[in-house]
C-alpha cells in the first residue's frame, strides 16, 4: 500500500539520522564492560537495552551516560544485541556485542 511505503520511507530517514551520529561500541569484543561513543555533540538523551539472541531483555539503561562504562560482567560469553534509542529524535541503532 502507498501508506505502508510512506511509513517505511519515514522510518528509513529516521534510522539514517541516528546512523549519522556515529554511534560506536568499544572495546569489541569485550569481557566485563563496554562504552558507547556518540561522535556528535547532541543534546538528545539516549536509552540502551541489551538483548540475548533469543530476544530476552537482559539489561536496560534509560538516559545512560555515554561517558560511563556499562558493566556486563554478569553476562555469559556470547553474542548480544545492543539497541541505542532516542525518544527525542524518534529513532534507534542496533549494535552487536561479543562477550568473550
Amino acid at each position: 500500500t502507498i501508506r505502508g511505503e510512506t511509513i517505511t520511507q519515514i522510518l528509513s530517514i529516521l534510522e539514517t539520522e541516528l546512523e549519522g551520529l556515529g554511534i560506536h561500541l568499544f572495546p569489541h569484543p569485550t569481557t566485563s564492560y563496554f562504552k558507547i561513543k556518540i561522535n556528535e555533540n547532541n543534546a538528545a538523551s539516549f536509552d540502551l537495552v541489551i538483548y540475548d539472541l533469543e530476544g530476552r531483555r537482559l539489561l536496560a539503561k534509560p538516559n545512560f551516560n555515554p561517558d560511563q562504562p556499562i558493566k556486563i560482567d554478569h553476562l555469559d560469553a556470547g553474542v548480544y544485541t545492543v539497541i541505542v534509542s532516542s525518544d527525542s529524535i524518534k529513532s534507534h541503532k542496533t549494535l552487536r556485542l561479543v562477550i568473550q
